[in-house]
């Protein structure tokens, strides 16, 4: 396409780019808005990243422009309401979860940071074509994603309920 015939469409180069993240990233949030209601937070989060492991699979520049590439100081409002809203849906999911006493205590906002960050991790290799979206490597990250955030049971003590002293 001619840089003329660009232009016609939109009005500059970062106008270009931020009708492209923004919808790289309405894909992301849509596959979270699709996430069934059924089977509790980890399932919901379980479908969020296996959905975003294919799209990554499939066009991993969709991976790059929304998660990884540094876009801050070019992105215009819409484009961060976009971040915005697909942040605000992860954080149904995991309101949800911690609602229903699956997810740790804490706040929301921190447990969805931990679980995109590490989820992110297997999008980039994928995007990076280091894994395949069918690897299993990408599934063993997803699962450590869920497990960073899930409540401890109550019957496995943890390092900060036991008592003084040396360790058993």
């Amino acid at each position: 396409m001619a840089e003329g015939t660009i232009y016609r469409h939109f009005e500059s180069k970062e106008h270009l780019l931020n009708e492209i993240y923004r919808a790289a990233v309405r894909l992301f949030t849509k596959s979270a808005k699709e996430a069934p209601a059924t089977g509790g937070s980890r399932q919901q989060l379980a479908h969020v990243a296996g959905a975003w492991r294919e799209l990554a699979g499939r066009d991993p520049a969709l991976v790059k422009l929304a998660f990884v590439t540094p876009l801050d100081p070019l992105l215009d409002a819409k484009s961060s309401e976009s971040r915005t809203a697909l942040r605000q849906e992860i954080n149904r999911i995991v309101a949800s979860g911690k609602a229903a006493g699956d997810v740790r205590p804490g706040p929301v906002e921190i447990w969805t940071d931990v679980w995109l960050h590490i989820v992110v991790l297997a999008l980039e290799r994928i995007a990076a074509r280091e894994w395949g979206a069918q690897h299993s490597a990408p599934q063993l990250v997803i699962d450590a994603a869920w497990d960073a955030i899930r409540a401890r049971d109550a019957a496995a003590p943890s390092a900060t309920s036991r008592p003084p002293g040396p360790p058993p």
